[in-house]
């Protein structure tokens, strides 16, 4: 069986090639986040003492109905890679699991990079539309559960290196989010060129989007958020619904006003991280395109 696990990153489009790009790949079978929870809370909830790798593949088999298993299989899930709220500090754990489970297989990953400021900064978007109360200052310093920002996990060079190391350079395909913002035909056509099928990009409906908020409404949804129930903060004062109704108004608000999108203040690298992120990327030259990666500020 072949099996190609996209990793992520996270905010690198997982949900918009979820919805509608994998599914009309030909020849493979997705299968969808839903059904793989079962899984994926194995694999990355199992303590050491109890993870048996028999058990994993035992139910990642059971997915397919009379065990009978299609011969190019696709997953995807951006938690595979570590969650960055929690420092990603079980990345290698995780990825190591998912080698062993699937050895006797024939195994692929597909990875998307994303300049590592413009990641931070939609990570910390995201963090709080689904409801967390830091400001900028308190999300990059806290430092601890359940709000672990490291920047071990903005180091790709070396989470690449070691994917590859593992399972050889050529059963890994690493890409940039800001390719397949500005030339989609071409970011797919690489995806469909390491897979070995024909997949016409244009074809595919593009219906599907994952909206962030503006940074203009940050403080008053960061306000709103310390008195709600959220995916962040399930145990607010007041309900979940309320938390629902004023965060759709929020993504509304930010796709029709259309207010130009700001930096935000106080939220960034210091300068011993930037300089360690830099040289990170740097070894990405050789193993990625050097133009793209200036283009694209990695250098």
């Amino acid at each position: 069986m072949e099996i190609i696990i996209h990793l992520g990153l996270h905010k690198t489009g997982s949900t918009f090639f979820q919805k509608n790009v994998f599914k009309s790949f030909d020849g493979w079978h997705y299968i969808d986040r839903t059904d793989l929870e079962q899984f994926k809370f194995y694999v990355l909830n199992t303590s050491e003492f109890n993870f048996s790798l028999n058990r994993a593949y035992s139910i990642f088999i059971n997915l397919f109905s009379n065990n009978s298993c299609p011969e190019r299989v696709i997953i995807s899930d951006e938690e595979f890679c570590g969650m960055p709220y929690m420092g990603a500090i079980d990345r290698k754990i995780i990825a190591n699991r998912l080698i062993n489970i699937f050895k006797k297989d024939e195994l692929k990953f597909f990875l998307v990079l994303r300049e590592q400021q413009a990641l931070l900064k939609s990570l910390y978007l995201q963090y709080i539309k689904t409801g967390g109360t830091a400001n900028p200052v308190e999300f990059m310093n806290f430092g601890k559960q359940p709000l672990l920002i490291n920047s071990n996990y903005f180091l790709f060079y070396e989470y690449l290196s070691f994917l590859e190391d593992r399972i050889g350079e050529q059963n890994v395909l690493c890409l940039l989010f800001e390719e397949f913002s500005d030339s989609p035909y071409t970011f797919f056509k690489k995806v469909a060129d390491f897979i070995d099928i024909e997949f016409n990009y244009e074809e595919t409906e593009k219906s599907v989007k994952n909206f962030s908020i503006n940074p203009v409404f940050l403080r008053i949804m960061i306000f709103l958020n310390k008195f709600s129930r959220s995916y962040k903060n399930p145990f607010g004062f007041l309900p979940f619904g309320f938390y629902r109704l004023y965060s759709g108004a929020i993504i509304r608000c930010s796709v029709w006003l259309k207010f130009k999108r700001q930096d935000i203040n106080m939220l960034g690298f210091n300068q011993t991280e930037k300089l360690s992120l830099k040289d990170s990327n740097r070894k990405l030259i050789g193993r990625m395109d050097q133009a793209s990666l200036m283009k694209y500020r990695y250098l």
